[in-house]
């Protein structure tokens, strides 16, 4: 592909803005020592540690490296696209983006899991990608705040909710009748089964869910429903989370 149709690569501009600072090479041997003794000074360390300049630039060059290497693998994916090509790139350029990509940055430097910059970085690449379907209006930069306050229990419970309901979003009457998912209401129970979370927890996660606007609580069928039973659904905005995590991986 000519230069004319590559994908301007953004992250070596990234990386200039991450200046690196000389360590205190004498206090943290210092810290080092008392810390072996000092049970506080050890979580101290942890924490200083975790928050250092080197660390924190090791944490954006991890995010940043998992974004162009997603990003390749997209463009070889739009290879001979020329028009697919230049709307990435028109993407890339776009005021929205750049915000997603300086928030993805920011959350990725405060926390010291590598699980969320993979995230973020797929969240990145999937809503540059012409071949989404945008079913809802929710931005990348919005999305990347829910990733950012979500934990490993609230995806799970979200990917449940998509493997019982997500196929009754197609037809767009479907998600309005709130029969069509209480008539699956025992694939609904049996998904909280399977999940091995007890029914009150899984019932907490949905109505945290339900506070980021990724799913809705189906009115109740009491024809298929005792009163101690309740059913949620995937929203559109979930849905489209879900794809955006998913849909920019290599393999």
């Amino acid at each position: 592909m000519d230069d004319k149709g590559r994908i301007d690569d953004p992250v070596d501009a990234a990386f200039a803005a991450w200046a690196e600072e000389p360590e205190n090479v004498a206090g943290e041997t210092a810290l080092s020592f008392l810390s072996a003794f000092f049970p506080p000074a050890h979580a101290f360390k942890a924490v200083k540690d975790q928050f250092s300049t080197s660390a924190r630039f090791a944490r954006a060059e991890y995010l940043l490296t998992a974004f162009s290497t997603k990003l390749n693998f997209l463009e070889a994916r739009m290879a001979g696209q020329q028009a697919n090509l230049e709307s990435i790139k028109a993407r890339i350029e776009s005021m929205g983006f750049k915000e997603a990509l300086a928030f993805a940055l920011e959350e990725t430097v405060r926390t010291p899991s590598t699980e969320k910059a993979d995230q973020f970085s797929s969240l990145l690449v999937s809503s540059l990608d012409p071949d989404i379907i945008e079913d809802s209006a929710a931005s990348a930069s919005a999305l990347i705040r829910d990733v950012a306050q979500l934990d490993a229990m609230d995806l799970q419970v979200l990917r449940i909710l998509k493997r019982v309901y997500g196929h009754l979003f197609p037809p767009l009457p479907a998600y309005q009748d709130p029969n069509a998912f209480t008539e699956q209401f025992q694939d609904f129970k049996d998904g909280i089964t399977g999940s091995g979370i007890i029914v009150e927890e899984f019932q907490s996660v949905c109505e945290r869910l339900r506070g980021f606007g990724l799913a809705a609580e189906v009115l109740r069928n009491p024809s298929r429903m005792v009163p101690s039973d309740y059913c949620y659904r995937p929203t559109r905005r979930g849905l489209k989370l879900l794809r955006l995590l998913g849909e920019s991986s290599p393999t």
